[in-house]
Formats: structure tokens, C-alpha cells, sequence
């Protein structure tokens, strides 16, 4: 784009010449690669947050927003980390218990920003509740070689009981257990 000037009896002069890029297209957000959708882990280490490049057509990509939240609204962040163009993700240690949304927010030169979709990581640090052990009493002696153990079931509200392993042994610290 460039202005002419013109006096009152026609006189011109031309400005300098300045180029203008219009773009009002979003980039195409890249795919979240890492951590997988709805992982579940009880490890409260360094964890990786990695995406693809976004591509955009009409300007450069300018850079990367990493937002985790605890809702998948998105509104009371735990991390909301700018960065660079050419940086695909970061390394973050989460370590409180919770289910916790991620995504990627994306702007290109012009100021046009898109969103990646969204993914859920959940982190157990909760472990479940103990179950109740109903028979047999504690203390008894028996001449039964095939004993039946009954207990109540555990409770676990966040990611469910796998499984049950029943533990025995001679030393009360289960030193060596069968």
C-alpha cells in the first residue's frame, strides 16, 4: 500500500511502498501426541506433553499455548504456558490427584489463534480404602488345611479395584509373604 499526496494545483508525491497480508484463517492445530487420552497413572514425575506442528497456509506460525486445567472448561488453569514456534512441547511435573484436561492453543503471525481437541489425563496418588477382614476371626486356631478368607470389598472412587491379592505368613511384619 503506498498514499499519494496532491497539492491544490495537482502536484503529487508518492509515499513509499508497504506491503499488507491479510489473513483472518485460523492455522490448523497439530494432533496431541503425548501423554495419551485418558492415561491413568500413579507416577507424580516429570510427565511430557508433546503435539504436531500446526500448519497454517496464509502466515506463520507464531507460537504455542500448553493450558491444563481440572475441568475441561478451561477456566482455572494449572499450567497456562506460552511457547515458542518451534517448540512441540514441554516436560511438567503434576503432582496432585485429579483428573486433569489438556490441549494446545495455536497462533499464527497474523494473531489468529485455533485450539487443539481436548484430552484427559488422570493421576491416582489415592490409594483405596482397606477392606474389612470378616472371617476367619483373627487369632483362631483350626485343623482345616483349606481355610475360605471372606473380607468386604475395597472402595476406590477415582479409577476402581483391579484386583484383590490375599497375603499370609508366619511373621506379623510379612517378611516373607506366601
Amino acid at each position: 500500500w503506498r498514499v499519494v499526496a496532491i497539492d491544490r494545483v495537482g502536484n503529487e508525491k508518492l509515499s513509499i511502498t508497504r506491503s499488507l497480508k491479510t489473513d483472518t484463517t485460523p492455522p490448523v492445530p497439530g494432533a496431541l501426541d503425548q501423554p495419551a487420552d485418558g492415561i491413568v497413572t500413579r507416577d507424580t514425575g516429570d510427565r511430557a506433553f508433546f503435539w504436531s506442528a500446526a500448519m497454517d497456509t496464509h502466515t506463520s506460525i507464531a507460537g504455542y499455548r500448553l493450558q491444563i486445567d481440572t475441568a475441561n472448561l478451561f477456566t482455572s488453569f494449572v499450567v497456562d504456558s506460552s511457547l515458542g514456534s518451534n517448540e512441540l512441547g514441554t516436560v511438567l511435573a503434576l503432582t496432585a490427584h485429579g483428573t486433569y484436561f489438556w490441549r494446545v492453543l495455536v497462533t499464527d503471525a497474523a494473531g489468529c489463534t485455533a485450539v487443539s481437541a481436548t484430552r484427559v489425563y488422570y493421576l491416582d496418588t489415592t490409594p483405596p480404602t482397606a477392606s474389612a477382614l470378616l472371617s476367619p476371626a483373627d487369632a483362631i486356631e483350626t485343623n482345616v488345611s483349606n481355610v475360605t478368607f471372606s473380607l468386604t470389598a475395597a472402595y476406590d472412587t477415582f479409577t476402581g479395584i483391579a484386583n484383590y491379592r490375599i497375603q499370609a505368613d508366619t511373621d506379623p511384619a510379612f517378611s516373607n509373604p506366601v
